[in-house]
């Protein structure tokens, strides 16, 4: 997953926070990468989309994008955790069968 921490961005901290309890709270395993302390990753992100300044949070499964920014876009919070988990588990099922390329 990757967020960012830097404070003059609010609305993304907010979102990057949000998605981080979520997936603490389902128990899901996380590698959080942070492109404000890691300049690299923002670099790493960009070429796994390929596009350039690609924005936060987002998050990969089994190195399938699973689409954050669609998610958050929702006006209920329920639909957006429906949706992230169902996002989830399809794309790791999915991958786990060889239905979906994996990325790197």
């Amino acid at each position: 997953m990757y967020t960012t921490s830097m404070g003059g961005i609010r609305s993304k901290v907010e979102e990057c926070t949000y998605i981080r309890k979520l997936f603490d709270n389902l128990g899901l395993k996380v590698d959080e990468r942070d492109i404000f302390m890691h300049k690299d990753y923002q670099s790493e992100l960009d070429m796994r989309l390929a596009i350039q300044n690609a924005s936060v949070p987002h998050v990969f499964v089994n190195g399938v994008s699973l689409g954050v920014s669609m998610i958050l876009s929702g006006d209920v919070e329920g639909f957006q955790t429906t949706s992230l988990v169902s996002r989830y588990c399809q794309i790791l099922l999915m991958t786990r069968r060889g239905l979906m390329s994996q990325g790197t």
